[in-house]
């Protein structure tokens, strides 16, 4: 299966992917992940599928994973990357409202759904890495591409081919 949307369409394809007969047999589920990334709500429901999975998923980025697909990676059971291939995190975007309103109370709301969504982002990457808060926010504010041997030191991944 490639994922390069991540939406509800994929969503369903995955669901499909990880319960057909063919990774049942094989007892288990390839992927290519090639997206820069999406909405990181959809992701989560990728990641509860990929935990729900009757068998192993096995991701492999072969150029590009970034932002909500590269936080879908860490859900994988087994995270392979090629050589060239890049991963890349950054802070979640969120609505600002007290732009368009001038309401503080809305604003503060947003702001609070935007560090949730952060924090339910970051959350995967530090379960699975083992990284600390501080370093996870540090590449996050770098917001810039991450090599198959960094990602590989750094624990992102497991493999590089």
């Amino acid at each position: 299966m490639e994922l390069r949307h991540i939406d509800r369409d994929s969503v369903e394809m995955l669901r499909k992917a990880t319960h057909s007969p063919r990774a049942l047999e094989q007892g288990v589920c390839n992927i290519l992940i090639e997206s820069k990334g999406g909405d990181p709500n959809i992701g989560f429901l990728m990641m509860e599928v990929i935990r729900n999975s009757p068998v192993p998923v096995l991701a492999t980025v072969e150029k590009e994973a970034g932002s909500t697909a590269a936080v879908i990676l860490q859900a994988c059971h087994r995270r392979i990357m090629h050589k060239n291939a890049h991963l890349r995190y950054h802070y979640a975007s969120w609505r600002v409202s007290f732009i368009i309103y001038f309401d503080e109370e809305i604003a503060e709301k947003n702001r609070k759904k935007g560090i949730e969504l952060q924090n339910r982002l970051i959350l995967p990457v530090r379960e699975r890495t083992g990284m600390s808060e501080a370093l996870i926010h540090q590449i996050l504010r770098e917001d810039r591409p991450i090599g198959a041997q960094e990602a590989l030191e750094l624990k992102l991944v497991d493999e590089i081919i």
